[in-house]
């Protein structure tokens, strides 16, 4: 009777359709399909992209390949416990990835993760359970960063204008038309002088740009953290490196019609679909001639690592680390950092860009002669008259 009594608190404390099937050692918890079926369904409903959303329903989707089921199929139970947890974690050990190896600590950390957050929704709370897989998740996110310290990737400047010849050569060898090659130079050259995420950058809107005074004006509704806090107001003041408004000028000038069609948006039409991955990381998968090796660092250059080209640039010439964590969006790490970083003062970040960034070129030879129309005229010396 007591046994009675203890089930029917348990099952008071869960949400309609979740039920307690069995109460042996430790809890048994009962997930109706009809239950998994809403969860799919309100996860179809996110602002996630469609990429994050298709991980996630396999992650799930291997997670109940590992649970006992009971009932008929037309109202299937799946029973969940401390031991089906255990032999899903055993089973997490056993896959293998695309190249035949065991799953990396991040790849497992965010399937726990998903789980996880699976369960909760669904109403099971129980701390034998959640507690076991919140300490796996910590363990593994630890090795994770270990990893990733151990094995930081190094993208130079060299890499960077490997890609931008590669770009060249393909657009001579007619394999691109010329819009898509201003298209892709404009794109490349945002992402390596302003180190924000592509996404960011592939919600690029015309209205962002002020050619007049050199300057990107970054809404927060764009940022990662902005759509975080749904932010709406309020915009990010960034340099605008001379090569990449020349670009931009150009693409905009001469494909205005493109950029028309697209309601003011360069680079995607604004769903997540379409930033990520983005329509540079098509291209890559589509000639192999773009798929350029780093020198230094195992792997090829993707539109992602422009990010970190950025910031190993910025740490070589010295540049001031509060300014770098303005430019490329990173939270500050301290209270301190937060209000000077808050009121830095546009000047001081401009010098500071213009200082470590404002002479870098990245574009070829014949690819400036391209833009050379837009690019800053160099004042011409006045010649001295003889006596």
């Amino acid at each position: 009777m007591a046994e009675a009594m203890v089930k029917s608190v348990y099952e008071a404390q869960l949400p309609a359709g979740i039920q307690i099937v069995q109460r042996t050692r430790g809890e048994r918890y009962g997930i109706p399909a009809s239950e998994i079926e809403r969860y799919l369904n309100e996860l179809e409903l996110k602002d996630i992209s469609e990429k994050h959303k298709k991980k996630q329903i396999q992650f799930l989707k291997e997670f109940l390949s590992v649970l006992p089921v009971l009932g008929q199929s037309s109202e299937q139970i799946y029973v969940v416990s401390a031991v089906t947890i255990e032999e899903y974690l055993e089973y997490l050990d056993s896959l293998k990835g695309k190249d035949g190896q065991n799953l990396g600590y991040k790849v497992k950390k965010d399937r726990i993760a998903t789980v996880r957050r699976f369960l909760t929704a669904v109403g099971i709370n129980d701390p034998e359970i959640i507690n076991r897989l919140k300490a796996v998740e910590t363990e593994l996110r630890r090795k994770w960063k270990m990893h990733v310290a151990m094995n930081t990737k190094t993208v130079t400047k060299e890499d960077i204008d490997n890609l931008f010849r590669a770009l060249e050569d393909l657009f001579e060898d007619y394999e691109i038309k010329e819009e898509q090659y201003c298209k892709t130079l404009a794109f490349l050259l945002l992402l390596a002088t302003t180190g924000r995420r592509k996404e960011e950058i592939a919600r690029a809107h015309i209205s962002w740009f002020d050619f007049e005074h050199n300057i990107i004006r970054l809404p927060h509704s764009a940022t990662k953290v902005g759509r975080q806090l749904k932010e709406v107001e309020g915009f990010e003041i960034l340099p605008l490196h001379p090569e990449a408004r020349a670009c931009l000028k150009m693409y905009t000038t001469k494909f205005k019609y493109a950029v028309e069609a697209n309601d003011g948006y360069l680079f995607a039409v604004p769903t997540r679909k379409s930033e990520n991955p983005t329509f540079f990381d098509a291209l890559i998968k589509k000639h192999k001639s773009l798929r350029v090796k780093l020198i230094y660092s195992p792997g090829t250059l993707t539109a992602g690592m422009f990010r970190k080209f950025f910031i190993q640039y910025w740490y070589e010439k010295g540049g001031n680390e509060l300014i770098l964590k303005k430019l490329v969006g990173h939270s500050p790490s301290t209270v301190h950092e937060l209000h000077y970083a808050r009121g830095l003062h546009h000047k001081k970040l401009f010098e500071e860009y213009n200082r470590v960034f404002g002479n870098v070129q990245f574009l070829t030879k014949k690819q400036r002669a391209m833009v050379s129309r837009y690019l800053p005229k160099k004042g011409k010396r006045k010649r001295r008259r003889r006596r």
